[in-house]
């Protein structure tokens, strides 16, 4: 019951960032690819930045993406969430702007940012999983971090964030979110 509850408080908190932009979609350039791709939700573009700047092992970057997404998630017009999903997101906001604060404040300490978009990515996993995203998203798992860790991306190029260029194609894809 408490992760349908926390499941349908996520696609809320999603489908609610994607409206507050401008109805048109912001643009993403992929760091894996070079391509532009079209992100809707200033918190999936912030997450992906920081996937792209750890797999690149860009602790600075990962840093400012960190620092933006937890900007994004403390913008998020909370009125449109009805209580039982404020209750829910209340709890979700803490967990995720404490993993934004986390990799944002620690641009010198890369292996602890990459523990934290771990958490962060079964988080924002959920979310995309239960709506409609705008575009088709990649679960893309690495055997050799932690058991194993997933992450979310917006081309099939394994690009690692959890082990950088030391293993960067270390990974396979999974499953096919659109």
């Amino acid at each position: 019951m408490k992760k349908s509850i926390l499941t349908m408080a996520l696609a809320t908190i999603m489908i609610s960032a994607c409206n507050q932009t401008d109805k048109k979609s912001e643009s993403n350039t992929s760091a894996n690819t070079g391509k532009s791709v079209a992100i809707k939700s200033p918190i999936m573009a912030n997450y992906l930045a920081i996937g792209d700047a750890l797999a690149n092992d860009d602790g600075a970057k990962a840093a400012d993406a960190g620092k933006a997404l937890k900007e994004s998630f403390g913008s998020l017009d909370e009125s449109k969430l009805n209580a039982e999903q404020k209750s829910a997101y209340d709890k979700i906001k803490s967990d995720a702007i404490e993993n934004a604060e986390h990799i944002g404040e620690n641009a010198d300490k890369i292996e602890h940012q990459r523990e934290h978009f771990k958490m962060l990515s079964e988080d924002i996993y959920i979310v995309t999983k239960v709506i409609d995203p705008s575009q088709k998203f990649y679960k893309i798992t690495c055997p050799m971090y932690k058991n194993g860790s997933y992450w979310l991306s917006s081309t099939k190029e394994v690009k690692n964030p959890f082990l950088g260029e030391k293993m960067d194609t270390c990974g396979t894809i999974d499953e096919t979110i659109n």
